[in-house]
């Protein structure tokens, strides 16, 4: 009977999650869009494709190798959890904080390396511009702020465990949603420092396509990034009252036409407006409840999760399931991308400064525009530079 009513639950707790998915997949793209199959020859040389191709494919197999190299170490660190544990010789909580912070600093210095080669290969290509010295501390900050992160939700983590059991993530993954939420809400004001676009005739654009895409007052700011790399790139941050889109100084540096901008912040406009930034955080919270009740589960292997030997195992899932729910989450990622793009497309009503756009972001960043689809499934958040242009041409099209 016990078990006929756990499976119910979970029935249920299904069928609700495939009801919420489904009600988020929905975007403003035309169902009926088609998209031309174009020859992305027509749109980059030989030369440029060659260039692009060769660049993330170095790139690429870093990531492949880090990926695998981080595996097989937490792997490594999951088999030697007990005998760790016993030698650590400390409290409950305390041993698990530890533990976790050893396999946090070895997949560090695991990853180090591999950054430090993509650094160099972006600085040989002319995108990076920072130092390895801003590279290291870069990188040594961000291990201290996860390893501090990591300390406060293990030692929550366990208690939990220790008093629910089995059932702590029932507790845990509202919490954890809870904590996404504050964060991105508070995302502009933690992890930017920006200033208000003083432009008057992109101020003057930014308001209007504000006002016709229906976030009027939503501020734009610009971020300095000149000094560590080339690349281009605009983002939409914050919720609510905080929600605000950030433009790099790159993107107003002279490389791209006033009609390009316009569609970057109209597509940056249109993140607001079709308010992905909540439906990424609903997204977050519909995946953590299956993720943790698998964690809980598979960590009883250990003992659960209020045994100190159960946290590197615990990592080595959460790195092994983000891995596999990768491409589903890309896969939503593009779909949110393509109805910014959409969006941006009816503001500015010009297909013609978007293709270009996106022909010169992939020249300035050396993109691959058609990468092999393996890649393009596993890392691609944004869709294809071609498959980009192709919904520019099919709107002009439809005009």
């Amino acid at each position: 009977m016990r078990r006929l009513a756990w499976g119910g639950t979970i029935a249920a707790l299904a069928g609700l999650w495939l009801l919420a998915a489904r009600a988020l997949w929905g975007t403003t793209v035309p169902a009926d869009l088609s998209l031309p199959e174009l020859d992305v020859l027509d749109y980059f040389t030989a030369a440029e494709i060659d260039l692009a191709e060769r660049f993330e494919r170095v790139l690429l197999m870093l990531t492949v190798f880090s990926t695998f190299a981080v595996l097989v170490s937490l792997g490594a660190l999951a088999a030697l959890g007990r005998h760790l544990g016993r030698r650590i010789g400390l409290g409950r909580i305390a041993t698990g904080i530890l533990l976790g912070v050893l396999s946090l600093t070895v997949v560090w210095m695991i990853v180090l390396p591999f950054e430090v080669a993509s650094e160099w290969w972006q600085r040989r290509h002319g995108l990076s511009r920072a130092s390895y010295a801003d590279t290291l501390t870069a990188s040594w900050v961000g291990l201290l702020i996860e390893v501090t992160a990591a300390a406060l939700i293990i030692a929550a983590g366990m208690g939990l465990a220790a008093r629910l059991r089995r059932y702590w993530w029932v507790v845990a993954a509202p919490a954890l949603t809870a904590l996404t939420i504050g964060l991105v809400f508070a995302q502009p004001y933690l992890f930017v420092d920006a200033e208000t676009l003083r432009r008057p005739a992109l101020v003057r654009d930014a308001r209007s396509l504000a006002r016709s895409i229906g976030v009027e007052g939503t501020p734009v700011k610009v971020d300095e990034v000149h000094k560590d790399t080339t690349q281009a790139n605009a983002l939409a941050l914050g919720l609510g009252s905080t929600s605000r889109i950030i433009l790099w100084d790159t993107l107003l540096d002279g490389r791209f036409r006033p009609g390009e901008i316009r569609v970057v912040i109209a597509h940056e406009f249109g993140h607001i407006a079709r308010k992905h930034l909540w439906k990424g955080v609903a997204w977050s919270a519909l995946f953590t409840v299956p993720i943790l009740l698998l964690v809980a589960e598979l960590t009883r292997l250990r003992g659960g999760l209020a045994d100190p030997a159960a946290i590197p195992l615990l990592l080595l899932l959460l790195v092994a399931v983000q891995l596999v729910v990768a491409p589903l989450y890309n896969v939503i990622s593009r779909r949110y991308e393509q109805e910014a793009d959409w969006t941006a497309l009816q503001a500015t009503r010009d297909p013609a400064s978007a293709t270009e756009l996106f022909r010169r972001f992939a020249t300035t960043s050396l993109g691959d525009p058609n990468p092999p689809a393996w890649a393009h499934i596993l890392l691609g958040t944004h869709p294809t530079t071609i498959e980009r242009i192709e919904m520019a041409e099919s709107f002009a099209e439809r005009r």
